[in-house]
């Protein structure tokens, strides 16, 4: 997901820990209830629908986030903090 985001690339997800410690619905990527179909379905059915710019704007929202948030520093900071 990082690595995605990183590239631009919006993401659709459960919204599981992690992803949704990440994603914010409609802002940076898409989520959907884990083990609910119905929902998977929509959550994908909305992103088809999206036009070429609003996927763009998803994808560069989870970028900047990305590049703010999950810098280097950032995750030694928390290897550090749990590996202390």
């Amino acid at each position: 997901m990082l690595e995605a985001g990183a590239l631009g690339i919006p993401i659709i997800a459960s919204s599981v820990d992690g992803m949704k410690d990440v994603i914010k619905h409609q802002q940076d990527g898409l989520l959907f209830q884990p083990g609910n179909s119905d929902d998977c379905r929509k959550v994908f059915y909305d992103f088809v629908n999206l036009s070429k710019s609003q996927i763009q704007d998803l994808g560069r929202n989870l970028q900047n986030k990305i590049q703010k948030k999950y810098t280097k520093a950032h995750e030694i900071k928390n290897y550090q903090k749990y590996l202390s």
